[in-house]
């Protein structure tokens, strides 16, 4: 009896992980060929941006080459209408009655297998082959795998369930596409011939971020827009590292200097036309304003209409007391994204590397440097609003050193 295994998927794009999962299960369950199986319309995924089937296809044959146990297979994708995963084994079986598949998910898929359509049923077409992932223990999966065996044991029918211990790789295709459209490293997670393919075919990009750069690129001195950009990807680094959906923070990255490419005279017309109040540190200071107007222009220019992105934006410059961490990212990574530099680098890198595990204290130290050098050389221009917020800071590190 031939050995077939089956990796379902919307494949949105496809990456090394699904390769590595494939791969393993061919060898360590001696399977013939693992067909590779883009989904058509899956019901659990109907909200999902996904690429047309045409390029979802060609991604997953140009994914697959030199891997010879490997084979595309259009079968759910040629099908009208939504495709069910049982519908899908049970017409394979009936096709092929001297053919055992090998059904492969990961872990996620595991633990919702139950709120599948009719689970009883795949398990009776196919046996079931799991992978672990580096945030699910071994032991968890094969807790689960029993559970589910246990639940659907009927009489003499005992559903086939393989564990596999296979390469982990913490990466989404969702993630892949969230960071192709920040424009940010995608390739270690592609085949090459991939990524060339969502270059070329410009797949994944994000409508408003494109708009976006586009008018700011025609805007900002080229220094002013590669700062900009740079400021967005640190502050998607900086979301990962504290855990948090790194969206808005690109977006706050992308627009904190909106209105930079003003005038100090434009700027100070910009505040007044759209009723910003401006002490006299900011009419002498006037750089400090383009924080204020830029966050009207994400308002009214570019549509941004979340309190958090635009108060980011608004304190970029200053900070303030008690700031969402949101606005401690953005504030973070306007001062150590890789194209700033300070009179002392090595400083600089030594913040760089403290926001990454402990954001609270890479402000202090920020807003430290900031007043001490601020109140030194132009100590008639340091807004209460600096002051406010270096003494909250100081505060709290001084607060939690008394408390280690």
């Amino acid at each position: 009896m031939k050995r077939i295994g089956i990796l379902g998927g919307t494949f949105n794009p496809i990456h090394s992980a699904h390769i590595m999962l494939a791969e393993t299960a061919g060898e360590r369950l001696q399977l013939d060929r693992v067909l590779i199986m883009p989904s058509n319309n899956p019901p659990h995924k109907a909200n999902a941006a996904i690429a047309s089937d045409e390029d979802r296809s060609e991604m997953v044959r140009l994914a697959i080459k030199g891997h010879e146990r490997l084979e595309y297979s259009d079968f759910e994708m040629k099908r009208e209408g939504i495709t069910y995963t049982s519908d899908t084994l049970n017409m394979l079986t009936s096709q092929n009655p001297d053919t055992r598949y090998f059904f492969i998910i990961g872990a996620d898929s595991l633990f919702k297998f139950t709120s599948w359509h009719e689970p009883a049923d795949i398990l009776r077409h196919c046996a079931l082959v799991c992978s672990g992932r580096a945030a699910v223990g071994s032991d968890e999966v094969r807790t689960k795998i029993e559970e589910i065996r246990d639940l659907y044991t009927d009489g003499d029918f005992i559903p086939e369930i393989y564990y596999i211990e296979a390469p982990s790789m913490e990466i989404s295709s969702e993630s892949i596409r969230k960071l192709i459209s920040f424009e940010m490293p995608s390739a270690p997670y592609l085949a090459p011939e991939v990524y060339q393919y969502i270059q070329t075919h410009k797949l994944y990009q994000n409508s408003l971020y494109e708009a976006i750069k586009a008018d700011l690129g025609a805007l900002l001195k080229p220094s002013r827009y590669a700062h900009v950009i740079s400021v967005a990807q640190t502050a998607v680094n900086l979301a990962v590292c504290v855990g948090i959906d790194p969206e808005k923070p690109y977006l706050a990255g992308l627009l904190h200097d909106c209105a930079k490419y003003l005038s100090d005279e434009d700027m100070i017309k910009a505040a007044e036309d759209n009723s910003i109040e401006l002490d006299p540190i900011e009419r002498r200071a006037v750089q400090l304003v383009h924080a204020k107007v830029g966050e009207v222009f994400a308002k009214t220019k570019y549509g941004v209409d979340d309190p958090d992105i635009l108060s980011a934006i608004r304190y970029h410059t200053t900070g303030k007391p008690e700031m969402s961490m949101l606005e401690k990212i953005i504030y973070i990574a306007d001062t150590i994204e890789p194209l700033r530099t300070w009179g002392d680098d090595d400083e600089l890198n030594i913040i760089r590397s403290i926001a990454t595990s402990d954001i609270d204290r890479a402000v202090y130290i920020v807003l430290k440097r900031t007043y001490e050098f601020i109140t030194r050389k132009y100590a008639d221009n340091v807004s209460d609003e600096t002051v406010k917020t270096y003494n909250f800071y100081k505060d709290l590190y001084n607060r939690r050193k008394g408390q280690q």
